[in-house]
């Protein structure tokens, strides 16, 4: 694995130390980043893990599973491994060794562990009146023990999700207090003027939770509005848009009609609004919805949030929920048909270029420091500065360019096409001010935009050349 992606627990305190404490609810994109350049993000969030198998099962399907290469950007996530985000019951794990073992792989290879409380208690009808003490309880002892179970420090445990997403304004006051990066329990998307092209971007509460201020509490006046928590992000779990034509469902693999169907079973579902919940729970159990019906509403969501404003997909999901303990419980399907929606829903999305799949922590970090997927358009307001790093001759001979550095060196050399394919990597020693041929494959059509990359002598530099035809 490519040391630059591997982020152990033991380092989160390390990759956190910039990141900005204010970010706004915004449906623009972070940097004033042209769309086109957004990485479109894909957060995809495990609650629960009480069964090894499941827990088991996606680490060995995404083992493999790479980003697009984009143009080797690192801080865009390019060609790095494919993560996601635990959130865990810490008093289920300290009763399985073979739950700690799986957990402790997981934070190897470089997914996030997060915190579900320590017993996964709901609070029902008391919810709004339980005080600090008691969520500071619940809280804290699932940091603890998931720090003394998977040897990290408890400041690496830094994301929440609520158990059942029940929450209060106290819930995040511990939170702050506590020092948690994140939470990642509001539902948003559930305005009536977002449609899953125009969702707020991960953001900053110290303005207080837009979706659930404007939308859940004016639905349940017993809900309390959420206060101002400065330097906590929120990570929301959008609402889901059901395709609503016969076109659109027959172009995700659904039959036609989906939207009226779920209407006719579902009495809160309304059939105008067309949203549910971004989660495993509310598609396979409360809308009793088919493994095609499910991998084709993720994919759905993915291209209308891609063709929209880029910002990230959120899915909740449960690993024990794909086992054979827990699927014939809760579904009509058995766990391998179940398994196959999810796995076709990656292999999916990690086939568009834009497409980018890590954890909430690194999406958040992205957004403090935004990159565009092509490093040099940096925003639609600026223009790239020559740094003088190396001079590019943007002129094709035949196959070839031609480079010169300021000084001698030995240094990695990448030439990729602007839809990221590779032309050419080799390591090469220049020489100060003299011009160095390169040459690709002659197959290459004569003309188009090219991404060329020098890594080495301390330095990493990109360039974009258009070259006419």
């Amino acid at each position: 694995m490519n040391a630059c992606y591997f982020f152990p627990a033991l380092l989160s305190t390390l990759m956190l130390f910039s990141i900005a404490l204010s970010n706004p609810p915004s449906t623009d994109p972070p940097g004033e980043l042209e769309i086109e350049n957004v990485p479109q993000f894909v957060v995809v969030g495990f609650d629960d893990n009480i069964s090894p198998e499941g827990v088991k099962w996606i680490l060995d399907f995404l083992e493999s599973k790479i980003n697009p290469a984009g143009i080797g950007n690192n801080k865009t996530f390019d060609g790095s491994p494919v993560l996601v985000s635990f959130y865990s019951i810490s008093g289920i794990l300290q009763r399985s060794a073979d739950l700690v073992k799986q957990h402790k792989r997981a934070l190897q290879i470089g997914h996030e562990i997060g915190n579900h409380t320590h017993r996964h208690i709901s609070f029902g009808c008391s919810l709004f009146t339980v005080g600090y003490s008691t969520w500071h309880a619940h809280i804290d002892s699932c940091s603890q023990t998931l720090a003394r179970l998977l040897h990290v420090d408890k400041s690496a445990i830094c994301g929440f999700r609520a158990p059942a997403l029940e929450f209060s304004d106290t819930t995040f006051r511990v939170l702050c207090d506590s020092g948690f990066l994140y939470d990642c329990s509001v539902q948003e998307g559930y305005q009536s003027w977002q449609n899953g092209t125009n969702c707020y971007w991960f953001y900053s509460m110290e303005n207080g939770s837009p979706g659930w201020n404007d939308v859940w509490v004016r639905w349940n006046p017993q809900r309390t509005p959420v206060s101002s928590h400065p330097g906590l992000w929120q990570v929301p779990l959008y609402a889901y848009s059901i395709p609503r034509t016969d076109a659109e469902c027959c172009a995700y693999g659904i039959k036609p009609g989906l939207n009226k169907r779920i209407a006719a079973a579902h009495s809160g579902f309304k059939e105008t609004d067309s949203k549910i919940t971004g989660s495993d729970y509310g598609m396979w159990f409360r809308y009793g919805l088919k493994p095609n019906e499910v991998a084709g509403i993720l994919k759905f969501n993915l291209d209308k949030r891609s063709k929209g404003n880029r910002a990230p997909l959120t899915f909740g999901a449960h690993t024990q929920f794909y086992t054979e303990s827990y699927a014939g419980h809760f579904s009509d399907f058995s766990p391998e048909e179940m398994r196959d929606a999810i796995e076709n829903f990656f292999e999916y999305a990690l086939s568009k270029p834009e497409v980018r799949i890590t954890t909430a922590r690194n999406v958040i970090k992205w957004c403090s420091h935004p990159s565009g997927l092509n490093e040099i358009t940096h925003s639609k307001n600026s223009v790239p500065k020559d740094n003088n790093l190396f001079q590019l001759i943007t002129r094709y001979f035949s196959g070839s360019f031609h480079i010169a550095v300021p000084a001698n060196g030995t240094y990695t050399v990448s030439i990729c096409t602007i839809n990221g394919r590779k032309l050419f990597k080799s390591t090469e020693t220049f020489h100060a001010q003299q011009f160095k041929r390169i040459t690709i494959s002659s197959t290459v059509a004569v003309g188009g935009i090219f991404v060329i990359s020098m890594e080495g002598e301390g330095i990493k530099e990109c360039r974009r050349i258009v070259i006419p035809g």
